[in-house]
Order: structure tokens, then C-alpha cells, then sequence
């Protein structure tokens, strides 16, 4: 059932939206307070309809939302194996957990999915990474620019290196030593943003190419990036990259449980279906052996939705992380035990004290119900370095 076959099932009065707005609760999933039941159309994104479990618990917990079970609705679409492995995970996370889940209004089982289908292919992938040899061009680039916020990287199927200031990417480097200096795609309507147009003032052009010979060159424009991303128009745009930069290179201390965390891998794969393709972990990190899966949020507006999102992808990364045993020997090599993962969301806070409180505890309130450490990330977190 799509969105609009689920309200065909319901009366126009049952349905009331009291109290969602202060939730923060999507406008996109449909309270039925009488029957003490959500309901969520198959049309809608897999995260509006994962996230429908957490806006249900939410809402039953804060709402007067009736005397009966509460049952989540998930409408059959294209989508609904995915979403029903998700939401399995997350009841084998919390087993007490009170949501009867339905499918187009009739009950399912939710067996945990299979995870470990592509452990084989992941570990491969980990082993080429590891033993991928950095250019001499990228090396000689590195020393010049000598700036610790700036870094190369590779990722788990690219063919290239990505050089990065604080998690921003600004140039690209394959093996054979041919690179470009860029800035996203400015073919785009993108191209027209201010980063843009100070790319465009420093090269003279949306790119520019560089090779063996233009090191010197090339580690100039760099520094010039690397500065800028500090303390200039760089600074503003992708901000949870900065973040996670900043924690990886301990600019920025994190702990959780009183224990000090230490990095292990940056967007490391994980799955919560055995067709869905990798989602990304935006910090895989460890206290002595027990690994940590760390979601990063910096939220513009929509503090409530953007953080409640982190804690459910947290609990799913966890969950694939402990059941995926076929990776299990990767953490083991690394005197790490994937069975004792935890997670935690980690996000700075907006607005006055009451307003912080208020979102704090909501989220706090779903944290706990999974044993999800929540962090809150110092104002300054962003301050220049100089």
C-alpha cells in the first residue's frame, strides 16, 4: 500500500497530528492515536520508513497516543524487504521493545536478516586498501603542504586517491600520477556556490590538472585550500566531514563511558539487508577492545529528525557489525571483539537551554531504549585552529 491506499483504510477522524510537530515527528507517516498505531505508505524513502519505528516509540511515549499495543504500518513497495531487515535489527536490539509491526495492516515476523554475504568481497577490498602503495607525487605534495588537516586517502572501491583538507575533497590522484584540483562537480547548479566562485578566483578555471612536474605548484593551491578551510568560506560546507576530520586527527577528543576513544577506520561499509548496497559509518573507533560505531550529525535546522536519524543508523551499523561474523577476524587482527560493539551518536546542539533540553531528552529517551551513548559536541567544536 502506498500513502494514499493507507488513508483509504482510515476515517479522517482518526487521524490527529497533536503533538507531532513538537516531536518533530515526519509529516509523512500518519498517527492514528484511537488504535495506537503509525502507519507509513510503501511509496515513502526506506528512512522515512525506518524512521517510522523511532517517530512511533516517540510518539507513544510523549503523546496520548491510547490504551492499545502500539503497532507500526509499513504499506507494501519496492522497498519493504530492506525496510523490514532494518526494522528486524532493530527489534533484535531491543528485544523488550513494544511495537507490533504490520504489513499493509497484517502482522509479519521479523527474522534477522543474513549479513554476511559480502564479508568475503569486504575483506578483499580492506586487504587491496591496505596494500595500495600512496604515489610518489602524493607524497612530495604531502611534505610541501605539511598541514595536518590535509590528507590522502582511498576509498574501498575507487580506482583513485582522494586528497582531502578536513574531510573535504579538493583533488584526486590515480596511481599513475595524474591528478586534478577540484571541487565537486561545477558543471552542476552546485557550481555556482560561493566555494565555487573562490575555487574559480584561485585557479582561474573550475580545475586545474597536475602532474609530476607540478608539485610545487599544485602544494601552493593546497595550502591556500588547507587555510581557507579553517577559517574561510570552506569552513561552512560539508560540516560533519570537518567534524570527523577533526576527531580523527585529535584535534578533537572524544569519549564515551569515561574511556577515551581512538580511531580505527573512517567510513567503514555496512549493510542492514542482504541485497542493500553499503551505507557508510562515519567513525568506526575502539576503547581497548571493545570497537565503537561512532554517527556524526551536524544539524542546520531540524535538530529532532536529523539526530533521531543518527540514533537509528547507529544502532543498525552496531547490529550489522555483531551479526556480519564473517568479518569478525578483521576486528580480531585488530585486538578487537565485534560481538562487544557499541555505538553512540555524537552532535553539537542549537538554540537556547530550554530548547536543547527539550531535544536532548527526546533523543536521550531513544538512545537508551538501545543502549546508545549520546555525545554532545562543545559549541567551539568549529573555532579555527589558526
Amino acid at each position: 500500500m502506498n500513502t494514499e491506499e493507507i488513508l483509504e483504510q482510515l476515517s479522517e477522524d482518526e487521524i490527529d497530528r497533536s503533538g507531532c510537530t513538537d516531536l518533530s515527528i515526519s509529516t509523512k507517516v500518519i498517527p492514528v492515536p484511537s488504535r495506537n498505531l503509525m502507519a507509513v505508505g510503501g511509496d515513502q524513502t526506506e528512512m522515512v520508513q525506518i524512521g517510522a519505528y523511532f517517530d512511533a516509540l516517540l510518539w507513544n511515549e510523549f503523546c496520548d497516543s491510547g490504551e492499545e499495543p502500539l503497532t507500526l504500518v509499513v504499506g507494501y513497495g519496492e522497498r519493504t524487504p530492506d525496510v523490514l531487515s532494518a526494522l528486524a535489527l532493530l527489534n533484535a536490539a531491543n528485544p523488550t521493545s513494544p511495537i507490533q509491526v504490520q504489513v499493509d495492516f497484517e502482522p509479519v515476523s521479523l527474522p534477522v536478516p543474513e549479513l554476511d554475504g559480502m564479508s568475503a568481497q569486504r575483506l578483499q577490498q580492506f586487504a587491496d586498501r591496505d596494500t595500495a602503495i600512496l604515489p610518489k607525487l602524493a607524497r612530495e605534495i604531502e611534505s610541501r603542504v605539511n598541514d595536518p588537516c590535509f590528507t590522502w586517502s582511498r576509498t574501498l572501491s575507487g580506482k583513485k586517491w582522494s586528497g582531502r583538507v578536513d574531510g573535504l575533497q579538493i583533488c584526486t590522484l590515480s596511481d599513475e600520477g595524474e591528478g586534478v584540483i577540484r571541487l565537486g562537480n561545477t558543471k552542476r547548479a552546485s557550481g555556482r556556490k560561493p566555494e565555487h566562485k573562490m575555487i574559480r578566483d584561485l585557479l582561474d578555471a573550475d580545475e586545474r590538472q597536475f602532474g609530476k612536474n607540478d608539485a610545487i605548484s599544485a602544494s601552493k593551491v593546497i595550502k591556500c585550500l588547507a587555510v581557507d578551510r579553517r577559517q574561510g568560506i570552506l569552513s561552512t560546507i560539508q560540516p560533519e566531514h570537518l567534524l570527523e576530520s577533526r576527531i580523527c586527527r585529535g584535534a578533537l577528543g572524544l569519549e564515551c563511558l569515561g574511556f577515551p576513544l581512538d580511531p580505527v577506520q573512517t567510513q567503514f561499509p555496512a549493510a542492514w539487508s542482504e541485497t542493500k548496497q553499503a551505507k557508510y559509518i562515519d567513525l568506526l573507533m575502539s576503547a581497548g577492545k571493545v570497537p565503537w560505531v561512532i554517527e556524526l550529525k551536524v544539524a542546520r535546522s531540524g535538530q529532532g529528525k536529523e539526530y533521531r536519524k543518527a540514533v537509528a543508523q547507529a544502532v543498525l551499523y552496531r547490529e550489522y557489525i555483531r551479526w556480519a561474523k564473517g568479518l569478525h577476524h578483521w576486528f580480531r587482527d585488530r585486538d578487537m571483539d565485534a560481538t562487544q560493539c557499541r555505538s553512540a551518536v555524537a552532535f553539537p546542539l542549537k538554540g537556547n537551554p530550554q530548547y536543547r533540553q527539550g531535544i536532548r531528552q527526546k533523543i536521550q529517551f531513544l538512545a537508551d531504549l538501545f543502549s546508545v551513548e549520546v555525545v554532545i559536541i562543545p559549541d567551539n567544536w568549529n573555532e579555527s585552529e589558526a
